[in-house]
């Protein structure tokens, strides 16, 4: 695969007011909630292009738009972090990654893993607010590669798995359920051991408040 200096191609104001956006969605304020004056002027320049620090006029705290958020510390340039986020949100390998940023492999792998973990304990756990909803599984390739297998009854799993048909945790290809709302658009998923009834209903009942139709879904589904 070509390895593209993607990061050299975009403008780091853009990629900064796209964070600010991001990672503040409520409004940019100091850590303790103050509001930050729109006309107040930055305390200094960071050493990276378009970030800046500001000082809170009310508690004193030096702050900027990565301050308490999973980036606080991180010196990457702006371009470089919306770049990161992107190959994690397009399934973009670890290794390729790092080759196309510049970023060490072990230091990527680990926020991966940070970010996967963040993103697991604050998945959304109440029930969809729509009346009608759609649910669907796909069955994710999974496995353990890295792991040596010693045991020639339980050999490693053969790269890109071919595997037909319905997934299941022994067959490493465990099955993911989800149900979106028709009206909000909010999504809810889980990982699942298999496609039964008596797995999937339970996420069924959870997760949505038509369980007559869901139920004949999935039943079609096994």
């Amino acid at each position: 695969m070509i390895v593209f200096p993607i990061g050299d191609l975009l403008n780091e104001q853009s990629c900064y007011d796209y964070l600010k956006e991001l990672l503040h969605p409520d409004g940019f304020t100091c850590p303790e909630g103050h509001e930050l004056p729109p006309e107040q002027a930055p305390h200094k320049f960071q050493n990276r292009e378009a970030v800046v620090d500001f000082r809170c006029r009310c508690c004193g705290k030096v702050f900027n738009i990565f301050t308490d958020t999973v980036w606080s510390g991180s010196s990457y340039p702006c371009s470089t972090i919306i770049l990161i986020l992107r190959g994690f949100a397009q399934g973009t390998s670890t290794l390729h990654l790092s080759k196309e940023l510049g970023i060490d492999y072990g230091t990527l792998l680990g926020r991966r893993h940070d970010f996967q973990k963040n993103a697991y304990e604050n998945r959304a756990l109440d029930a969809l607010p729509d009346n009608d909803v759609e649910t669907d599984e796909m069955f994710q390739n999974a496995g353990e590669k890295g792991i040596p297998h010693l045991d020639p009854e339980d050999p490693p799993r053969v790269r890109a798995n071919k595997k037909v048909g319905i997934g299941t945790m022994e067959n490493d290809r465990p099955p993911v359920f989800g149900a979106v709302g028709r009206e909000s658009g909010e999504i809810r998923l889980e990982v699942c051991d298999g496609t039964k009834q008596s797995i999937i209903q339970p996420e069924v009942e959870k997760n949505e408040r038509d369980v007559q139709y869901l139920l004949g879904r999935v039943q079609r589904i096994q």
